[in-house]
């Protein structure tokens, strides 16, 4: 087993989990970065160019005149976690991730519009997931399920929010279905292939 990521929506404690799990663990924590350095531009550009197949996913997803750029803000971002979850997979070390591979895949699909999303998205998580998993030597924990009153007092906290709580908060049912079944998608693809455990099981695992 290469890692550990924790998998679940917007506000469902992924960090907050990982902050207070026991530090006599052998496992390190890993929370996801943010930064939008020089270096970790150009490393990402350089990356790209080396593994085109990231490229070419890129352009089947259903990009628009008036989300191109963003598309391409979202997409890099995306690319850049994606190094770092190489360098996992490649680890020896023990390590857990509150934004695993599984975690960005959702987050970048949920990001566009969809004619047909049942059938798009279908396709595009059997492609992403066919195309970047490069061993299935890692386990993923599910987040529990977060009550709507818990929700919203836990959004008070954030200083930005993700479009899902946004879409969340002010009950946009339509986008809504989209989040939940690419997010299932996702769920039902993990379980084809590796373990999925649920919070309270990751506690004892690390033990």
């Amino acid at each position: 087993m290469n890692y550990i990521e924790l998998f679940g929506y917007p506000l469902s404690g992924k960090s907050t989990l990982l902050r207070n799990l026991d530090e006599t663990s052998p496992f390190k924590y890993n929370l996801s970065k943010t930064d939008r350095s020089i270096y970790r531009i150009l490393s990402t550009i350089w990356f790209l160019l080396i593994n085109r197949d990231l490229i070419q996913l890129y352009l089947k997803l259903p990009i628009k005149k008036y989300n191109f750029f963003s598309s391409i803000r979202k997409f890099f971002s995306f690319a850049s976690n994606y190094k770092e979850y190489l360098k996992f997979q490649a680890s020896t070390n023990k390590n857990i991730l509150d934004e695993g591979l599984c975690q960005g895949i959702w987050g970048l699909l949920t990001f566009f519009d969809y004619e047909d999303y049942r059938k798009e998205i279908t396709i595009l998580v059997n492609l992403y997931f066919e195309t970047l998993l490069i061993n299935n030597n890692f386990i993923v924990v599910k987040m529990n399920h977060v009550n709507f009153d818990e929700f919203k007092r836990r959004s008070l906290k954030r200083p930005f929010h993700h479009s899902y709580i946004v879409s969340k908060l002010n009950r946009n049912n339509e986008k809504l279905d989209i989040y939940n079944f690419s997010y299932e998608l996702i769920l039902n693809k993990v379980m084809g292939f590796n373990s999925l455990i649920n919070q309270q099981e990751l506690i004892n695992y690390i033990k």
